[in-house]
């Protein structure tokens, strides 16, 4: 028995000898299996230059996409800012083109962003929808552009992977974010110094500290956040601390220039040895005078001022005069005002004109809303509360609103935003007739969000 399994052991060793394993079997005998040698290395040469060129391209078209991802988010940014002044979709394509996109493959629309989702999902895109589509929100006004991009990019070793070209895409928005309130000095506050709960309200209407925000009674917030860099009081929907914000800082160089071509450059000697009774005449209608200690009255002539502009040059002008802006005394009744921007050097107070209703509305809830800048303080005080219907205050240094409520109703609207370098204080004036309105409503949809506070890139 043991014999017989060594004789087969034996037969099966010689058989095996003779015989090389696969692959070893081409090097023990090169020359029968030269042939089947070339086709492996044929075949592990395919395989590796596919997989090659596959990282190669995988690579390039990832640096194309990258590129083209950049020069949308780039050209949207810059129609964004746009928005306001100009072509915001040319500006869009001329950025793409300069950031090295094709420029027929690159398209620009203006339309809506929905940063609060206000209205849910669009169809097409979910935060976006385009200018003039049927989805288009009502009461609602450009405030973000898209860019989009689907460019044809040649494959790098095309042969290799059997396609010559491979469709590449991009697309980016960007929006422009308006706040109802904004302090941007990073050592002052805002306060909302209200005598009761519930006053007031504020209706889509964001505000925002780089310092701190107190409230002295818990306000109502309607689409409305919230945030500070530093601590909120008195908001239990206060959001903090979230990053600093910054903006452009104002053009005065443009502001007076935007004056020259369609307005006037005052200076103190527009105003001085006129009075209320004996008015200087300025741009068709617009008075100015000296009353009460250096008070510059600025009467507002009735109506649309047309996209005109007014700038005042503090030269010469006494360190304790300021710039008041007033009704027009010739006007029995009050009247609206609109469409204009008013540039100040010193001091800008806002006013009521006379008794009753003998006071400015300013503003207006379409494209024809007014804008006031100012160097330094800008106070608001009186009656005005209920006629601001469309205004932009912007100052770098504080702003004060004194509340004052003359009429008795339920609600008073006031569409407006307000921005300061320094503080912004909210004050509770006094109240004639008895009784109180119920409150008084903050809100920012009342026109294009110009100028420009924040461009935020959107979500897609």
């Amino acid at each position: 028995m043991q014999l017989r399994i060594k004789g087969n052991f034996l037969k099966m060793k010689a058989k095996f000898e003779k015989t090389p394993l696969f692959p070893f079997c081409f090097l023990l005998n090169p020359k029968s299996q030269s042939g089947n040698i070339a086709i492996v290395v044929a075949l592990s040469m395919a395989v590796l230059l596919t997989m090659v060129a596959f990282v190669i391209d995988t690579g390039y078209l990832y640096g194309a996409k990258n590129k083209y991802q950049n020069g949308v988010e780039a050209a949207a940014m810059a129609g964004a800012v746009s928005l306001c002044d100009g072509d915001p979709e040319d500006v869009a394509r001329r950025v793409a083109v300069a950031n090295g996109l094709p420029a027929d493959a690159v398209v620009a629309k203006t339309g809506f962003y929905d940063e609060n989702d206000l209205y849910g999902d669009f169809p097409v895109y979910r935060d976006f929808v385009g200018e003039g589509t049927i989805d288009y929100p009502e009461d609602e006004f450009n405030n973000a552009v898209m860019v989009m991009l689907s460019a044809d990019e040649e494959t790098l070793m095309g042969g290799f992977v059997g396609k010559d070209e491979v469709t590449v895409g991009a697309a980016a928005v960007a929006y422009v974010k308006s706040y109802g309130v904004l302090s941007l000095g990073d050592d002052d506050n805002i306060n909302v110094g209200f005598k009761r709960d519930g006053f007031p309200e504020f209706e889509n209407c964001d505000m925002h500290s780089n310092n701190n925000i107190s409230f002295a009674f818990e306000p109502d917030l309607n689409g409305s956040n919230v945030t500070a860099a530093g601590e909120i009081t008195g908001c239990r929907e206060g959001i903090w601390p979230v990053e600093a914000v910054s903006i452009k800082p104002v053009d005065w160089t443009g502001l007076r220039q935007k004056a020259n071509e369609n307005g006037a450059v005052l200076t103190y000697s527009d105003f001085e040895g006129f009075t209320r009774d004996n008015p200087n005449n300025i741009n068709n209608g617009n008075k100015c005078y000296i009353a009460g200690a250096n008070k510059l009255y600025f009467e507002l002539k009735e109506g649309d001022h047309k996209g005109s502009a007014y700038y005042y040059d503090a030269a010469e002008t006494p360190s304790n005069a300021k710039i008041c802006i007033y009704q027009d005394h010739d006007q029995a009744i009050s009247y609206s005002v609109t469409n204009f921007t008013f540039a100040s050097e010193i001091k800008l107070e806002l006013t009521k004109g006379g008794g009753g209703e003998t006071h400015p509305i300013l503003g207006s809830e379409n494209e024809e809303i007014v804008s006031f800048f100012c160097k330094e303080k800008i106070i608001i005080r009186g009656g005005l509360n209920e006629r601001i219907k469309g205004v932009i205050f912007r100052t770098e240094n504080d702003l004060e609103f004194d509340f004052a409520t003359v009429y008795s109703q339920n609600k008073y609207y006031v569409y407006a935003r307000f921005t300061a370098d320094g503080k912004i204080d909210f004050k509770r004036g006094f109240c004639f007739p008895k009784p109180e309105p119920e409150v008084f409503l903050f809100s920012t949809k009342f026109g294009p969000p110009c100028p420009a506070t924040v461009v935020r890139l959107g979500k897609l």
